[in-house]
């Protein structure tokens, strides 16, 4: 979520993934803040964290999805359960 509002960070998210512009997104969730949002793209980019981890993940779906993500934001995956069934 944005601080002080009940925008979660994932709409944003979405907004970029589907080729929208951050202009487009604050019309649509006006209580977001230009600064809100380069802030937390910002620290979605910092280049000092390591790999995306991920618990199980079945489908391949969900695994190209987190794959994805973890690209556009410069990142690798490490899912040690991708396709273990639990037990």
């Amino acid at each position: 979520m944005f601080v002080g509002t009940r925008v979660p960070l994932r709409n944003l998210i979405d907004y970029l993934e589907r080729g929208h512009s951050l202009d487009q997104f604050f019309d649509a969730f006006a209580s977001v803040s230009r600064e809100q949002a380069i802030a937390a793209l910002e620290a979605a980019l910092g280049n000092d964290r390591g790999p995306v981890v991920v618990g199980a993940i079945l489908s391949s779906f969900q695994w190209a999805r987190v794959v994805r993500v973890a690209d556009r934001v410069g990142r690798r995956v490490y899912a040690p359960l991708w396709r273990v069934l639990p037990g």
